[in-house]
């Protein structure tokens, strides 16, 4: 073989290191696009099912909250119901008083009309 036959395979050899580079560049650019859109792909389908898990945890959490609303306003009822039998009872009470305090001063002054002297009769 001749320097140029050396030459020659040389060349052939380099053009075809360069091809394969270049195929082999393409073919790791192609398959990091597929990896860029399959990781995308998994990416939004993960994120899908994280929205639809914070969509049923926030469902959960409005129902719960619903059902302390409804049960605060039925003791909300309770402790109003309690405000108004406290008021009514205290009214009651004082009405009761003044009843009282009423005949005490009608019982004194018919005591006084029995007996104007002033002279008590009682139990000895």
């Amino acid at each position: 073989m001749t320097q140029e036959d050396l030459d020659q395979i040389g060349n052939l050899i380099g053009a075809n290191n360069r091809v394969v580079e270049d195929q082999t560049r393409s073919l790791i650019s192609a398959n990091n696009q597929v990896v860029e859109d399959q990781t995308r792909s998994l990416i939004s389908a993960n994120n899908q099912v994280l929205f639809e898990a914070m969509r049923a945890i926030e469902d959960h959490v409005d129902q719960s909250i619903g059902r302390l609303r409804d049960e605060l306003s039925g003791g909300l009822a309770h402790v109003e119901r309690g405000e108004r039998l406290d008021s009514e009872m205290s009214a009651t009470q004082t009405a009761r008083q003044r009843a009282i305090d009423d005949l005490a001063r009608r019982l004194t002054k018919v005591e006084r009309q029995i007996n104007p002297l002033g002279s008590q009769s009682g139990p000895a």
